[in-house]
């Protein structure tokens, strides 16, 4: 984080690393021991498994956890329109709010598309901080 916003870079590098498994581990891990941020975690791991259940299981929530202000996590889908209907709503769910989202796909080409994804949801942090110039 910077300030108010999230660093697109190292967004991006999580998710587009060869080692995502191995940081969603160490954030689960990390976290699991956090009263508040497992609450956050199960808010929106119940909203999202929800709301996959009306996409005719066409998704699958495969790792999840949220931090005090972040969440994390990858979606499995065979269906892209099905992710695309999944981001717009979810972005718009007023019960679980998130405030700037961020995802890369990593697609096999064997049919199923893992939607690697990262968003806020502290109110504080509406953007994605991008520098102006590599190292700032």
């Amino acid at each position: 984080m910077h300030g108010q916003s999230m660093d697109a870079a190292s967004a991006r590098n999580y998710l587009q690393s060869k080692r995502f498994d191995s940081f969603m581990r160490a954030f689960q891990k990390e976290m699991s021991g956090d009263p508040l941020a497992s609450d956050l975690a199960n808010t929106y791991s119940t909203a999202m498994k929800g709301q996959f259940n009306a996409s005719e299981n066409q998704l699958k929530l495969q790792d999840f956890a949220c931090g005090l202000t972040l969440c994390m996590g990858n979606v499995i889908s065979s269906d892209q329109a099905a992710y695309d209907k999944w981001v717009n709503a979810f972005g718009s769910n007023k019960s679980t709010p998130n405030f700037s989202y961020s995802d890369y796909e990593v697609d096999d080409g064997d049919g199923v598309i893992e939607h690697r994804f990262i968003f806020s949801t502290d109110p504080k942090s509406r953007s994605i901080y991008l520098p102006s110039q590599p190292g700032h």
